[in-house]
């Protein structure tokens, strides 16, 4: 439960003194505030990268506004210390979720100031840190409404929603969506970074449009990871970052990448990385099981597609500075870190054709090569396409300077105004 902040005394004669220069006791200093953002799962990639630059950008927006506050990030205890190297310094502290039933949720709300709230369902979910349920910072800033309860309202909620892929992808069971909406609408601010998410949180969740707010998105400013250029004429290749889940489209893309190499005479390498991939071709999961079928009876298959696994963030660059193009498969999400970090390594991408990589198109200028996602046909004629393209295409990327901007610093001020507007 909340915990007294510090104290300290006046001597009589220094209270006394005031009292007469001022008529009032003496004030307390004000505690600056503080903000905790929340990771309510252990995830790693794009959302990880997103609370990392969120925290950051909130603690600068209030620094440039002589407004100072403290920003800590609060993440489940399932990481390493490297998982943090874009923190910059920024405290972090890992929590467990716990579950209270409605009668000690009433007597924790109760102890907290909040005497007249009353439970409306059986329990209730507290990030559980080890000191105060974080009870000590005046705002939570959940990224990502994938909370696996509703939360016991302790403090102020802004959600961050990045998208609503179970509208459009079986992904998720329709209860657990109904608790992520539900999340949603208790919170005090839901931040969306596209159209496409801000009509489904008003259409599909049904979120109250008095309280979403359709915000810029915040990406990885990678100019200044520029590496060298490495490519050679025997190492010609291109990157396809993914994960195991259904909305990336992998029976689709294998099948367009047979035909580029079997039918269209592809020469380049298709290296495969992220978080999981090197089990995709195993058949590990149903929909998975037709593609391992096709890899196993397929030489050129086997012969050029490389399934790296996941790779280090050093690493990672290290494989894309020395890419022909990147490659983007998704079905439908909420666009992808990807390729405005091949565009700050000069390397261009060819990406499915769908609403929010379009918003991410217009707003980092990155002037991205398009494909269907249902067309594997049309696919592999656009990879041909990209391997004798691709540094005419390098040309088209944006000014790594104008690039950088438009990736963080752009936006800093706009995010901490509806941070501010929540304390």
């Amino acid at each position: 439960m909340t915990q007294p902040g510090p104290t300290f005394k006046l001597s009589s004669h220094t209270a006394a003194r005031l009292r007469e220069l001022t008529g009032q006791p003496p004030a307390r200093p004000a505690r600056r505030k503080r903000i905790a953002v929340i990771l309510p799962k252990a995830y790693r990639g794009g959302t990880l990268r997103g609370s990392l630059l969120l925290a950051r950008a909130i603690k600068e927006g209030s620094e440039r506004a002589g407004e100072d506050v403290d920003v800590l990030l609060a993440h489940l205890d399932e990481y390493q210390d490297r998982d943090f190297a874009d923190l910059q310094g920024l405290p972090r502290r890992p929590f467990a979720w716990r579950k209270l039933d409605a009668q000690v949720a009433r007597r924790a709300m109760h102890y907290s100031g909040l005497d007249q709230w009353q439970p409306d369902r059986d329990s209730y979910l507290v990030p559980d840190d080890g000191i105060d349920n974080l009870q000590g910072c005046d705002l939570w800033l959940i990224v990502s409404d994938r909370v696996p309860g509703i939360l016991l309202p302790l403090r102020p909620q802004i959600m961050m929603v990045y998208d609503y892929l179970q509208r459009y992808v079986p992904c998720i069971p329709e209860d657990e969506s109904l608790g992520y909406i539900q999340s949603a609408r208790a919170a005090k601010r839901v931040l969306v970074t596209t159209q496409w998410t801000e009509h489904d949180a008003l259409q599909y969740a049904g979120l109250d449009p008095r309280r979403v707010i359709k915000m810029p998105m915040l990406a990885p400013d990678f100019t200044k990871d520029v590496l060298p250029d490495p490519r050679t004429d025997d190492e010609a290749y291109f990157l396809w970052p993914t994960n195991p889940a259904i909305h990336k489209n992998h029976e689709v893309a294998v099948r367009a990448l047979q035909r580029y190499y079997e039918r269209l005479g592809g020469t380049l390498t298709c290296c495969v990385s992220g978080v999981g991939s090197a089990i995709i071709p195993e058949g590990t999961f149903p929909h998975h099981f037709d593609l391992a079928n096709r890899i196993k009876s397929s030489t050129a298959l086997r012969a050029k597609v490389h399934w790296l696994g996941e790779l280090d963030d050093e690493a990672y660059r290290a494989k894309l500075a020395g890419a022909a193009f990147l490659w983007h498969t998704s079905r439908f999400d909420n666009g992808t870190y990807s390729v405005i970090e091949a565009a700050c390594m000069r390397v261009p991408s060819l990406s499915s054709d769908y609403g929010p990589m379009r918003e991410i198109d217009r707003q980092f200028s990155l002037n991205l090569s398009w494909t269907p996602s249902d067309d594997f046909e049309a696919i592999a004629d656009q990879l041909k396409t990209m391997e004798v393209e691709h540094i005419d295409r390098r040309r088209l990327l944006p000014d790594t300077a104008e690039l950088s901007r438009r990736c963080y610093a752009d936006h800093v001020d706009a995010y901490w105004r509806v941070v501010r507007g929540c304390l």
